[in-house]
C-alpha cells in the first residue's frame, strides 16, 4: 500500500498500512453477545408448561363410575349399615308389640326400613354425579391454570435471556464501533502526515535539484570568468612587459636585466599577497615569469633562478623535469595528466584551483619558448 510515497517515516507507514484488529476488550465483548445469543437459541423452557398442557389433552371425556366413586361407595356403605340398623330396630319395636314374638309385621317393617335407606342412597346418587364431574371439570382448570402460569414463568425467563442478549449486543457494538473509530482517526492522521512528508521530500527535492542548476550554472560561469580573466592578464602581462623591453633582443648569461628584478619583485609582492594560498601564488608568479621570458626580458638562467627562487619545489616538479644536459624541461605527461583531470573535475563541478586553458597558457608558451 501506498508504494509511491517518498519520504515517509517507517513508524507512520506502518500505522497506515496496519489494518483494522479489534481490541481485547472489544474481543471479549463479542465472546459475552456471542454467549447470550446461543443462551436464548438453545432455551427450551421448564417443561413444566408443556407437561401440564399434555395432560390436558390427555384427560378424555367425563364418565362417571358410581362403584369407582370413593365418596358414594361410602355412603352406600353407610347407607347400608345405617338401613341394617334401621331394620333391626324396626324389627324389634314390631316384636315388642306381639309379645316378644317374630312375626311377618315385622319383618316386613323392618325390611321397609332398609330399603328406606338404600333409597334415599339412589336418590343422592345424581349428586354423587354432580361432585364428579364438578371435580373432573376443576382438574382440567387446575391443569390449565397450571400451564398459564409455567408459560408466564417460562416468557419471563426467555425475556430475561432475550434481554440480555440484547445488552450485550449492544455493548459490543457501542465498543466495537468506538474502537474502530479510534483506529479509523489514526489511520487518517497517519494518511494526512504521510501526504504532508511526502510532499516536504518532493519540496526539499525539487529545491536540491534548483540548487544543483543555479551552482552548476555559477561554476560554469565563475570559471569562464576566470578564465577569461586570466587570459587577460596574462597577455596584459606580456604587453607590459615587451613594451618595457630595450628591444635588443639579445639575452644575457647574468642577472643584470632591470626587468628581471622587477619581475622578482612581483614574485615577492605576489607570494606575501597569497601567503595564505600557496597554489594561487605559484600559479600567479609562474604567469608572471612566463609572460616577461615569453616577452624577452629575462635570459634562460635568470628565468630558472626565478622559478627555483618563488615557486614551491614540489608544485614546479609537477610540470618539469631535468634533462640529461642539466636543462629543465617541460614535463609533457604529467602536464597531459594534469590537464585531463582538470577538464574531468571541471566538467564534474569539482575544482583543482587553476584552469587547463590558464596551465596551458602558463606552462605551454615557456616551454615553447625555451625549446625554441
Amino acid at each position: 500500500m501506498a508504494k509511491w510515497l517518498n519520504g515517509v517515516d517507517d513508524e507512520t507507514m506502518q500505522r497506515m498500512n496496519a489494518p483494522y484488529s479489534q481490541s481485547d476488550e472489544v474481543n471479549q465483548k463479542g465472546v459475552e453477545a456471542q454467549n447470550a445469543y446461543f443462551a436464548v437459541k438453545n432455551w427450551q423452557g421448564s417443561g413444566k408448561a408443556q407437561a401440564a398442557l399434555d395432560k390436558w389433552k390427555n384427560t378424555g371425556p367425563f364418565s362417571y363410575d358410581p362403584d369407582s366413586d370413593s365418596l358414594f361407595q361410602s355412603a352406600k356403605a353407610n347407607a347400608i349399615a345405617n338401613g341394617k340398623v334401621a331394620m333391626q330396630d324396626t324389627i324389634g319395636q314390631a316384636s315388642a308389640l306381639t309379645g316378644g314374638y317374630g312375626n311377618s309385621y315385622a319383618t316386613t317393617a323392618g325390611s321397609q326400613a332398609y330399603q328406606n335407606y338404600l333409597k334415599s342412597l339412589d336418590d343422592d346418587l345424581a349428586t354423587y354425579y354432580q361432585l364428579a364431574l364438578d371435580q373432573y371439570q376443576q382438574n382440567k382448570n387446575d391443569l390449565l391454570t397450571e400451564y398459564s402460569i409455567e408459560s408466564e414463568r417460562d416468557d419471563t425467563d426467555y425475556s430475561r435471556l432475550y434481554n440480555a442478549y440484547n445488552v450485550a449486543q449492544d455493548r459490543y457494538n457501542t465498543d466495537r464501533s468506538f474502537d474502530y473509530g479510534k483506529w479509523a482517526d489514526e489511520y487518517q492522521q497517519a494518511v494526512s502526515m504521510a501526504g504532508m512528508q511526502n510532499q516536504d521530500y518532493w519540496t526539499q527535492k525539487n529545491f536540491d535539484e534548483e540548487a544543483r542548476r543555479w551552482q552548476a550554472n555559477y561554476d560554469e560561469s565563475k570559471r569562464q570568468f576566470d578564465a577569461n580573466l586570466a587570459e587577460s592578464q596574462r597577455q596584459y602581462d606580456q604587453n607590459y612587459y615587451a613594451s618595457t623591453s630595450s628591444g635588443s633582443g639579445g639575452k644575457s648569461n647574468g642577472f643584470t636585466s632591470q626587468q628581471y628584478w622587477d619581475v622578482t619583485d612581483d614574485a615577492k609582492n605576489i607570494r606575501d599577497q597569497y601567503s595564505d594560498d600557496p597554489e594561487k601564488a605559484n600559479q600567479e608568479v609562474f604567469r608572471r615569469a612566463n609572460a616577461a621570458y615569453n616577452g624577452g626580458q629575462m635570459s634562460d638562467d635568470e628565468y630558472i633562478s626565478l622559478l627555483h627562487n618563488y615557486i614551491d619545489g614540489d608544485w614546479l616538479e609537477r610540470f618539469t623535469i631535468t634533462d640529461n644536459n642539466g636543462n629543465i624541461v617541460f614535463n609533457q605527461s604529467a602536464y597531459d595528466e594534469y590537464i585531463n583531470n582538470a577538464t574531468s573535475n571541471s566538467n564534474s563541478g569539482k575544482s583543482t584551483g587553476a584552469s587547463p586553458s590558464i596551465i596551458d597558457g602558463f606552462i605551454g608558451g615557456a616551454i615553447k619558448k625555451k625549446n625554441r
